[in-house]
């Protein structure tokens, strides 16, 4: 696994035409929720209560109160950090990593695919985590979660939109 940060400026969105003007919403029909424009589609409906932010990229995203407070850490000013250790899933995963995840593998003549352990993926609501080739497997080193064996699931273009890779530096 590799490290990767996301580092963000959000503030909590209030429904505000001047928010709504300077994250360029549009307003969903038939509800109080907005579309953040080009953000995938997980990240892009907001709703009063919510956090709205750009990263250090320039890319807009929604985050629900509960999440923020277990993935991110504050920085002050506005500013939150993330930082997770990734492993972008192939064909042939990490067995370490598929052990650690407690995923089952299930085969046929065509395909073979991966299912984690839905008790360690939180933020997935009850939905099964199925590990699809590109995507992304988050373990969280801030945050309420930072200590504990719970993981997170993010397709390819999520996990390009939020983070970035934590460069080493060499003596």
């Amino acid at each position: 696994m590799q490290q990767y940060y996301c580092k963000a400026k959000l503030t909590m969105f209030k429904g505000q035409a001047a928010q709504i003007k300077q994250y360029h919403l549009e307003r969903n029909v038939g509800d109080n929720s907005y579309q953040l424009p080009m953000a995938p589609a997980a990240m892009a409906r907001v709703v009063p209560g919510m956090y709205i932010g750009r990263t250090g990229a320039g890319n807009s995203f929604c985050i629900s109160p509960e999440q923020l407070h277990e993935k991110f850490n504050y920085l002050g000013g506005g500013q939150y950090l993330c930082i997770t250790q990734a492993e972008r899933i192939t064909t042939k995963p990490n067995q370490r990593l598929l052990l650690a995840i407690g995923a089952d593998k299930l085969q046929n003549d065509i395909n073979t695919i991966y299912v984690a352990d839905s008790r360690r993926f939180p933020f997935l609501h009850h939905k099964k985590p199925i590990l699809l080739p590109k995507s992304y497997i988050l373990h969280y080193q801030t945050g309420a979660i930072k200590d504990k064996s719970l993981y997170d699931l993010k397709s390819s273009e999520e996990f390009s939109w939020l983070f970035s890779l934590v460069r080493q530096q060499v003596a």
